[in-house]
């Protein structure tokens, strides 16, 4: 639920600022249409963050070429592969949380292995 609060908060101030300049407040690319959310440029106190529901460590949020905030959950998702020795998965690694816990990664873009890296693209599970 935290999650889901935080989201909306960070949603809303995207929002007011892409109502005033016409465009979400886009930081920096992070490739395959998500972005960074430039602080600056909405009333955020501080980084964008969320805590994991799974690990508990403080993740990013991040920005579609939308402007709809999701988090990033690449770091769970590395401490969860190195715990349970995988090296190898096919597919949307969110499925792989699913697997290990009760929780949906809910509003998180789809998460890939390519090269060893997890990489994220745009599209997104908001249920």
């Amino acid at each position: 639920m935290r999650v889901t609060q935080t989201l909306r908060s960070i949603n809303y101030e995207i929002n007011i600022y892409r109502n005033s300049a016409g465009n979400p407040p886009y930081g920096e690319s992070l490739g395959n249409g998500l972005f960074t959310i430039n602080e600056d440029r909405v009333n955020l106190r501080e980084e964008p963050h969320v805590t994991s529901p799974y690990t508990g460590q403080e993740l990013d949020v991040v920005m579609t070429t939308q402007g709809e905030a999701v988090v990033d959950y690449r770091p769970d998702v590395y401490q969860l592969m190195e715990s349970e020795d995988i090296d190898q998965y096919d597919g949307d690694l969110r499925y792989l949380l699913i697997e290990h816990y009760p929780i949906v990664p809910a509003f998180s873009p789809e998460m890939y292995l390519e090269d060893g890296q997890i990489v994220l693209k745009e599209g997104i599970v908001t249920e």
